[in-house]
């Protein structure tokens, strides 16, 4: 007995009494605010608890690959017999590429989701385009109606190549352009809309510059360049799983690469050696990327949850306290100093005047 009135007496969480206390409306509207606030709260931060944060880490690319994909989606307002398309590297490796594209016909057409910039991600993630400070916006359409290629059909050409990890020019030309020059360039219009081009493999938060881009020309000689500065990429992490399972591979590390892009556009000239055509440029740079995946763990989320919350329920019941006393000194008169004030007055108090509550005797 004696340890559990010691007990009592050390109880922090004092309990006041159902008649001491007060209720008002005010309070009740306060109390519907703050559990309203407290829920929105909390689903924001638990909706912050289900995503995954990216950390970055830099460091010298040590890897021994020697090779890596180029992925690339373009339609070129020309005719496909028209165009050939070659890859050659500073090793003096220069292939004809044949079997490893597919070309078809296509109508050329530039829709208005193309005018729409894109879109940063969640958590605004620095990448390499920050980085390495060469990222150049290619120009948008203006939203609007749809174009289309009037009098010629176009040429779609899309494909995986694997080229050697050194740098190198990946290009489209006309039948007659490149690097056998056999006279001026032919009628033909290189206007063309790239819808994909990117090195390797796709993560979650990858972003290609040259997606969903396009280019508008209507000098019928001229040449596009894309110098790309390519930088290798591991990326780690619980959302790549379902990625790598698509392409039969176990675990959760991803291999790619990310690229810096900026871009030129000049007179084609024969004389020169500079034909018209779409020529891409890219470089790999020495250093590697490391992404890791990060999720918050339960034990913080838990220990943010009620901290919140105990700061919400302090700093409003203290704010209402200040208000509630402050309208009653300005506003309000004293009651309780009126009640007894009106007892002393009284010439002659009577003894049920002066008897004193049997319930404030009370433990």
């Amino acid at each position: 007995m004696q340890l559990l009135h010691t007990l009592k007496r050390l109880d922090m969480f004092s309990k006041v009494e159902e008649s001491f206390e007060s209720r008002s409306t005010s309070g009740g509207f306060i109390s519907i605010v703050v559990y309203i606030a407290i829920s929105i709260a909390f689903f924001a931060e638990f909706n912050e608890y289900l995503k995954y944060r990216e950390r970055h880490e830099f460091s010298v690319d040590n890897s021994l690959d020697h090779k890596f994909d180029i992925n690339f989606d373009i339609i070129v307002n020309t005719e496909c017999h028209g165009l050939r398309m070659d890859i050659i590297d500073r090793s003096g490796d220069m292939n004809k590429v044949k079997s490893k594209i597919v070309k078809e016909k296509s109508e050329f057409k530039i829709k208005n989701e193309f005018s729409q910039p894109r879109k940063k991600l969640d958590g605004d993630q620095e990448h390499v385009h920050d980085i390495i400070n060469l990222s150049k916006k290619i120009r948008k359409f203006t939203k609007g109606a749809s174009r289309n290629s009037k009098g010629q059909s176009a040429c779609r050409m899309y494909g995986t190549l694997t080229t050697n990890k050194i740098k190198g020019s990946f290009h489209i030309t006309l039948i007659n352009q490149g690097y056998m020059f056999s006279g001026p360039e032919s009628s033909h219009n290189l206007t063309h809309i790239i819808n994909e081009f990117s090195f390797g493999n796709f993560y979650p938060s990858l972003i290609n510059p040259l997606d969903d881009t396009f280019q508008i020309t209507e000098n019928d000689s001229v040449a596009y360049q894309y110098y790309i500065n390519v930088v290798p990429t591991i990326y780690k992490g619980f959302s790549i799983s379902i990625t790598l399972y698509l392409l039969g591979t176990n675990g959760k590390t991803l291999n790619t690469n990310q690229y810096s892009v900026n871009q030129n556009m000049i007179e084609a000239d024969f004389f020169n050696h500079i034909p018209a055509g779409i020529f891409f440029t890219y470089d790999v740079e020495p250093i590697l990327v490391k992404i890791t995946e990060i999720k918050t763990p339960f034990s913080k989320f838990l220990i943010k949850m009620c901290s919140m919350i105990g700061g919400i329920f302090v700093t409003v019941g203290i704010l209402f306290r200040i208000i509630n006393y402050t309208s009653s000194r300005v506003v309000k008169p004293d009651s309780q100093n009126s009640s007894y004030s009106s007892i002393l007055d009284k010439k002659n108090p009577t003894k049920a005047d002066l008897v004193i509550p049997s319930n404030l005797y009370k433990d």
